[in-house]
């Protein structure tokens, strides 16, 4: 057997020793790149031909090119939940019958944390303080007490958002089928029109969800919330919408692209903060511990909660 992983330099999640005894030290090669890269499979194509296990801290492609190059891979461990959703070729990897297992542990309660801490940075407008100016005037911001938040998909994530606003008094809708108690289940018509907080949590492979022509359905001064994706929201119309509704709000949790940033960047009224979401010192302990259990488990034989393919 031999063993690839793949860290990062700035914040690495592994030692080579966390992965014994299931692998001797002369079987695991332990590299660590300073960017993940441009998600074009040239990162992973530095496996060794052969390799039998991949654990990866970061995402990248994984098409037939790739895997063509590892005739032994049995294995890849994830340490991240999303976008293997549509940069593997998951045809290829059930052909070839190659385990995937992914990790969503680790994004769940920090991510929520994060939901609703930036909605109160928006509500009250806590980034137009000036620190230790007692001059400065400030500014009038609004409660989140009362209003309603709007979730769409209502999984670990947005159920435990949902929690969380509940928390705080807010009224919680969803269009989700799933049933969780304090949220009213709603049309999706019915979320667009009601929510003063439109909070999204679908997988990347969901594709956009929120469609040009939902934008009018959408009142004044809603705030959107993205933590699945710039591929989630129709740009351009999210960015007309902002531009024509200077009270609506757009905060950004996840990773975009520089497209992406560069279209909103000058907009007042969108805050974006990649990565910011899911990384805590819970967060990433959750990311080594798990990865490392799946990998245990998988070579071991044993039972795989977390398997994607």
């Amino acid at each position: 057997m031999k063993l690839m992983v793949f860290d990062l330099q700035i914040g690495p999640l592994f030692q080579p020793s966390d992965f014994e005894p299931e692998f001797q030290p002369s079987e695991i090669v332990y590299i660590q790149i300073a960017q993940p890269g441009d998600f074009d499979g040239s990162v992973l194509r530095r496996a060794a031909s052969d390799t039998t296990h991949i654990v990866t801290s970061f995402a990248d492609k994984l098409n037939k090119a790739e895997l063509d190059k590892l005739p032994d891979l049995v294995y890849v461990g994830l340490a991240y939940t999303g976008f293997w959703d549509i940069l593997f070729d998951i045809e290829e990897l059930r052909k070839r019958k190659i385990v995937v297992t992914n990790n969503p542990c680790y994004a769940v309660n920090n991510l929520a944390e994060a939901v609703i801490g930036s909605l109160f940075v928006q509500y009250r407008k806590i980034h137009y303080l000036q620190r230790d100016d007692t001059s400065a005037p400030v500014p009038l911001g609004r409660e989140i007490g009362g209003k309603t938040i709007g979730i769409l998909g209502l999984g670990n994530i947005g159920g435990r958002v949902a929690e969380l606003a509940l928390g705080f008094g807010m009224r919680v809708v969803s269009n989700s089928t799933r049933l969780q108690h304090g949220v009213a289940q709603v049309s999706r018509d019915e979320l667009l029109t009601q929510s003063d907080v439109l909070s999204l949590h679908v997988p990347k492979s969901a594709g956009e969800v929120i469609q040009p022509c939902d934008f009018g359905m959408l009142n004044d001064r809603v705030t959107i919330i993205n933590s699945s994706g710039d591929q989630s929201v129709n740009a351009n119309s999210l960015k007309e919408f902002l531009c024509s509704h200077p009270a609506a709000g757009y905060i950004f949790l996840a990773l975009p692209t520089e497209e992406y940033v560069d279209a909103l960047a000058r907009l007042n009224n969108a805050l974006i903060y990649p990565l910011f979401g899911s990384y805590t010192e819970e967060g990433n302990s959750l990311r080594s511990s798990v990865t490392i259990e799946n990998l245990k488990h998988a070579v071991n034989g044993e039972e795989l909660d977390h398997r994607v393919v």
